[in-house]
């Protein structure tokens, strides 16, 4: 009896699993796939002016409307980084409280004396591989990051910052109402998706 009820386990298992996996597959045509190209136009080989082009046709500005309010306008840059060198990622840490920046070049050509530097100061940094293993620790020059790139190279670092001053830059949480909820549930089966009129299982998600 209890090698019968193991059994069912195991194949209730298996047919969870399969039914995930056709999901999944029938569902890449979901949603409506959009594709855009463009044309930069340049003098010579591609630059670092092309890839950047690129990057901000790809990933656009994003924005949302508000209603009128009072306010001030302050410029704020949350960092820079010199040099023909782009930054790839930045996010935190899996297993610790540092930031984790890729910085890669971007002409093919070695640079020298890279810097990244962020609004507050960083007091440790250390270059690791992709998969966040150390590698070696990187010394500091007033609080920033200095470093070569060799051609088309790409690095990744742990960093700590100092913790900044509050210098009026507060932030203000923002109730965004969404419209439509695409899960639904065996308890309240009403999440749909109107474009194809259809919704996701959320037990699966």
């Amino acid at each position: 009896m209890e090698k019968s009820r193991k059994n069912r386990r195991i194949t209730k298992s298996y047919g969870l699993l399969i039914f995930v996996a056709l999901f999944l597959l029938n569902t890449n045509s979901l949603f409506a796939h959009r594709y855009s190209y463009a044309v930069y136009s340049h003098e010579g080989t591609v630059a670092h002016d092309t890839q950047t082009e690129a990057r901000n046709f790809v990933m656009p500005m994003a924005s949302f409307v508000v209603s009128k309010h009072d306010g001030e306008y302050n410029e704020y840059s949350f960092g820079s980084l010199s040099g023909n060198a782009i930054l790839r990622a930045m996010k935190k840490a899996e297993n610790s409280d540092e930031i984790i920046i890729r910085i890669g070049e971007s002409e093919k050509k070695a640079q020298k004396d890279v810097t990244f530097s962020l609004n507050c100061e960083i007091v440790s940094a250390r270059e690791i591989y992709a998969s966040e293993e150390h590698i070696s620790d990187v010394k500091l020059t007033d609080g920033k990051l200095v470093f070569d790139l060799k051609p088309y190279e790409i690095k990744s670092f742990a960093i700590k910052v100092k913790n900044a001053e509050n210098k009026n830059n507060t932030l203000t949480n923002l109730s965004l109402l969404g419209n439509i909820d695409p899960f639904s549930t065996n308890a309240t089966p009403t999440g749909v998706l109107h474009v194809i009129n259809k919704s996701i299982p959320k037990e699966i998600t």
